[in-house]
């Protein structure tokens, strides 16, 4: 949406835009919600951003750590193209009970250089988005429910 409206232009070098305050207060009320229900709720983080985009000034992610960790009844999920970022960040700032973390994958070679930073956090929650498959991936090494480091979950989306 922001694209179409004009406020986002994509790629290395291009000012990012962070969104209203407003916008940030909502988990909150999402969080009372559930706590008040009983309840846990997933919030799908960034869904057209990357939190650990390069480009992202690091006090957005200490904000959104903040407000992670006062959401405790909120599952949080992060995806990221940038698994090196999220290894980094993730030891930087902590990792809260509460967040998942996904990778992008789209094909065998973006799975064998994304997973292994994956597979090394210590989230409640690992999870791939094979969005959209471009060609077969096996992630067999890292479905095995057996081992204490594999990935939870997977979403797929092919190309029609």
């Amino acid at each position: 949406m922001d694209k179409r409206l004009g406020k986002v232009t994509w790629g290395r070098g291009n000012p990012r835009v962070r969104t209203s305050a407003a916008y940030w207060r909502q988990p909150v009320a999402w969080d009372r919600e559930a706590a008040q229900a009983g309840v846990r709720a997933r919030v799908f983080c960034a869904s057209l951003a990357d939190v650990f985009d390069e480009e992202v000034d690091r006090r957005w992610r200490e904000d959104l750590w903040r407000l992670i960790e006062a959401t405790p009844h909120l599952d949080w999920l992060l995806l990221t193209k940038r698994p090196l970022m999220m290894l980094d960040e993730t030891a930087r700032l902590g990792l809260p009970r509460n967040v998942w973390l996904g990778v992008s994958v789209e094909d065998q070679a973006t799975a064998m250089d994304r997973v292994p930073f994956l597979i090394k956090t210590t989230a409640t929650v690992r999870f791939l988005s094979v969005e959209p498959l471009l060609s077969p991936v096996d992630l067999s090494r890292w479905t095995d429910q057996t081992s204490r480091w594999h990935v939870n979950w997977v979403i797929v989306g092919v190309v029609s």
